[in-house]
């Protein structure tokens, strides 16, 4: 396995190995990218993997002691962040360029994805049951927040008093060593799987990754078959890299823009069209009266959608500090702040083709994205805020602030290269390979036909990258 990083590439190793031949090179390194190359090494496959951004080694930030460190925390997020635009100039994210992706930095919240979310797609929920049940274990899934007895009491009151469906939140993380308040060994993530599944030394040799190194263009033959890509490695020297097999994961907005930029055939006009978000709302309450004091508590609730265009909903108790406590600060029944229950909620917005990426041939984040929000949106927002607010009151809490996320903010964005089975209306097919390259996959959330209310998480992702990449 080769770590390629600002201070080691050397030039004529990295050429020897652009004379190579893969079975698959993958274009990022984010949750899907670093999944498939597991499932690939499995099957005794030779890959090569591209990172744009760094490699910093750790398997998720709140693995680490920086989790009792918010401005530090804060400052290493900062560093690998990126945007980008909206047709006004605001901004459009953020994301992240970094080996392991944005999955370094999720809250760890994994729900399934719901029966009803697969409406539209050329997949169903039941064939991705064994998928599910990997990546569960895999990133260490955990109900355990939502079985505490605060959590119990949440969920009888609610379900007692609103006549609704919440159930126990699934978290990933290892909850072997757990105490309420904070979890000491942190929150999963695709980057730790990948080095768990790739430790032993028949599968290093196996792949080498690349860090530090942005694609320029899959090029195709005369038959729009791929044949390599290029690659300015270490952002300066130009190389090209040859595969049977090439797999695009580089998240939703750069596998559009790769695409493009590639001048992949689409004969219908569909790349880049009909991106979706999610409509984020979030709020703070006083828990003053909602936590036993004498004791170290906590509870995450999960209240899923009813169908693909309604709501979730999502109680975290504490909701500022569930997982990291703020500059090594204790739990304290006298700090308010930590007591504050947070209770957010997921919609998908509109599918439609006014919602669309223009792409560039520059590098990471100089894409355009046109989004705006309809008027089935705007009327979906009230519904949240509605839901929410008597979600709340139930609970006998007192609102201290409520926002919804700006353009981007739910960092949930998918489609643009949706999956499907006619391609007059998809790019891909139920495999996510493109309809007019047989050798190219795209396996991240740009592929979703519709977006549920569901968020989309490392672990929902992994169910996509499996069950394609076995058939490579």
């Amino acid at each position: 396995m080769i770590y390629r990083t600002d201070n080691d590439f050397k030039p004529e190793s990295v050429e020897a190995a652009s004379k190579k031949f893969y079975d698959a090179i993958i274009i990022g390194g984010g949750t899907s990218g670093l999944i498939s190359a597991i499932t690939l090494i499995e099957q005794g496959k030779r890959v090569a993997l591209f990172e744009a951004g760094s490699f910093s080694l750790f398997t998720h930030l709140t693995n680490t002691e920086l989790r009792f460190q918010r401005e530090l925390t804060d400052s290493v997020r900062n560093s690998f962040q990126y945007t980008q635009k909206l047709q006004d100039g605001n901004n459009f994210g953020p994301n992240f360029s970094c080996l392991g992706g944005r999955g370094l930095f999720w809250n760890g919240a994994s729900p399934r994805f719901q029966p009803h979310d697969f409406n539209g797609w050329a997949i169903s929920y039941d064939e991705m049951i064994p998928f599910y049940e990997w990546a569960e274990k895999e990133f260490r899934v955990s109900k355990s927040y939502g079985q505490t007895e605060l959590a119990k009491k949440t969920i009888n009151i609610l379900n007692e008093n609103l006549k609704i469906n919440s159930i126990p939140a699934p978290f990933a993380f290892s909850d072997a060593k757990e105490h309420f308040g904070m979890l000491p060994s942190g929150v999963s993530s695709g980057l730790s799987v990948f080095l768990r599944n790739t430790s032993l030394k028949e599968r290093k040799d196996l792949i080498d990754v690349f860090s530090n190194s942005f694609v320029k263009s899959i090029n195709l033959s005369e038959g729009n078959k791929a044949t390599s890509i290029t690659v300015s490695v270490n952002k300066s020297q130009l190389l090209e890299f040859k595969a049977t097999n090439i797999i695009v994961a580089c998240g939703g907005i750069e596998s559009i823009k790769l695409l493009r930029n590639s001048n992949i055939p689409d004969p219908n006009n569909r790349i880049g069209k009909g991106i979706q978000e999610h409509i984020f709302y979030r709020s703070f309450w006083d828990g003053s009266s909602f936590f036993d004091k004498s004791k170290k508590d906590a509870a995450t609730v999960f209240i899923p959608s009813e169908s693909q265009d309604s709501e979730q909903v999502e109680i975290h108790a504490p909701g500022r500090y569930l997982f990291a406590t703020d500059n090594e600060q204790q739990w304290n029944p006298n700090n308010g702040e930590l007591y504050q229950v947070m209770i957010r909620s997921f919609s998908a917005t509109e599918k439609s083709d006014n919602n669309y990426v223009e792409t560039s041939s520059e590098n990471i984040g100089n894409s355009v994205i046109r989004f705006s929000h309809s008027e089935k949106d705007k009327a979906r927002m009230e519904i949240m805020k509605s839901k929410v607010k008597s979600i709340g009151e139930t609970l006998n809490l007192k609102l201290i602030e409520e926002r919804f996320a700006s353009f981007g903010g739910s960092y949930h964005e998918a489609g643009g290269l949706d999956m499907g089975n006619d391609e007059k209306t998809s790019v891909t097919d139920r495999t996510g390979r493109v309809h007019t390259c047989e050798n190219i996959f795209v396996m991240d959330a740009s592929v979703f036909s519709n977006i549920g209310a569901t968020n989309p998480h490392p672990v929902s992702y992994t169910h996509l990258t499996l069950p394609t990449n076995r058939e490579v």
